[in-house]
């Protein structure tokens, strides 16, 4: 929060700058000399496979995808490893399909894991990952408005 007020920025963007910390080396070294943009590395952020991070990395830039490249592919790699999910009782696999396509994009935006759960009466829930208690609070203050902890 000091941070924050001396950089003159608010105090979620330099959490996730300081988020983007938690990568490895050879992302961040790619993302300071401008072959990665931190859209491509807010996604890698969410790719806990080592491996499968590097792959992801030397794709980006030998074939120069845009962020929604990157977004295609994971999802992509993502699907072929995971057995197929059933349809939940009442719920379409098309309307599944929507919301994994929305899980994607709102993980990717947010740079945090989002899970929506939609049910087949039109509510569901949505899970939001976060990775410490000033995230914790960050994401609360976004949500309910800065003055939700001064309540």
């Amino acid at each position: 929060e000091v941070m924050a007020e001396r950089l003159g920025r608010n105090r979620s963007s330099v959490a996730n700058q300081i988020r983007l910390l938690n990568l490895p080396v050879k992302v961040q070294h790619d993302l300071k000399v401008g072959q990665i943009s931190v859209g491509h590395a807010k996604v890698l952020l969410g790719v806990k496979e080592p491996d499968l991070q590097n792959e992801l990395l030397c794709s980006i830039v030998s074939h120069d995808w845009s962020v929604r490249e990157l977004e295609n592919e994971l999802k992509r790699l993502t699907a072929d490893r995971k057995p197929k999910k059933t349809a939940k009782k009442g719920v379409s696999e098309v309307t599944l399909e929507h919301f994994r396509s929305l899980e994607s994009r709102a993980s990717a935006t947010l740079g945090r894991k989002v899970k929506f759960s939609p049910q087949a009466e039109g509510n569901g829930s949505i899970t939001l990952e976060y990775f410490d208690s000033d995230d914790f609070e960050e994401l609360l203050n976004l949500l309910c408005g800065e003055d939700f902890f001064t309540n």
